[in-house]
């Protein structure tokens, strides 16, 4: 079994939580000194994998993969836990192209704090929820938004004026992540918004694509 599948179990054990969350939570100052996050298993094999020049990079790194393995942690029964870690060791060098794959999508998150959500990804695909397409899919197409947008996707329905639409950045985004559609079946009818009755030439309706229904799925359950 690959060293880095047991290290990566093993940082999940109770006697590390405290650590790893006062890490995701930490100011990136706080991460210039390594010692932060000496004697986490995890820590020592993906901290020497960076070249430790670049500073600031480093500590975006760590702070993302601390956010990622918090949210692998939160709400969840140490029953499920458990299920969990035997699930990643069971997975044994495929775990490793997962944990590339990873540390990848990581990299490409300007917001920290969307890790997050690549954890609860994850924990749909430990939990056979999605298969490995659909969370690499859905990684990829998070990596491409902020997390106002996912705060904007979870409205389901986004309703829009033509002429002058509202939060236009944030519906271009998700349409090119393929998460929501026009719906042109709604065109049809008046409807309100603002408190203002709306012809149906007037405005455009949004909503999720059947790949975006999973993806709220995933990121709402979990």
């Amino acid at each position: 079994m690959d060293k880095c599948n047991e290290q990566f179990v093993k940082s999940l054990d109770f006697e590390y939580r405290d650590k790893i969350i006062e890490i995701s939570s930490s100011p990136l100052a706080n991460l210039v000194d390594t010692t932060i996050f000496k004697g986490i298993p995890i820590f020592g094999s993906l901290v020497s994998l960076y070249d430790v020049h670049d500073a600031l990079t480093r500590r975006h790194r760590i702070k993302k993969i601390a956010t990622f393995l918090v949210e692998i942690e939160n709400n969840v029964e140490s029953k499920k836990l458990e299920k969990y870690k035997q699930e990643i060791l069971s997975r044994d060098a495929a775990f490793i192209e997962d944990l590339d794959f990873i540390l990848l999508i990581l990299d490409k998150l300007i917001e920290d704090s969307k890790a997050k959500y690549i954890g609860k990804l994850y924990k749909a695909f430990l939990d056979k929820k999605i298969d490995l397409n659909e969370f690499k899919s859905m990684s990829i197409s998070l990596s491409q938004l902020l997390e106002y947008d996912i705060e904007f996707l979870s409205q389901y329905i986004i309703t829009t004026l033509r002429d002058h639409p509202s939060n236009s950045d944030s519906i271009s985004r998700l349409v090119a992540a393929g998460l929501i559609h026009e719906n042109e079946q709604t065109l049809k009818i008046p409807t309100t918004l603002n408190e203002i009755t709306i012809p149906p030439s007037d405005y455009i309706r949004y909503e999720p694509t059947p790949f975006g229904n999973k993806f709220i799925e995933c990121i709402t359950n979990y």
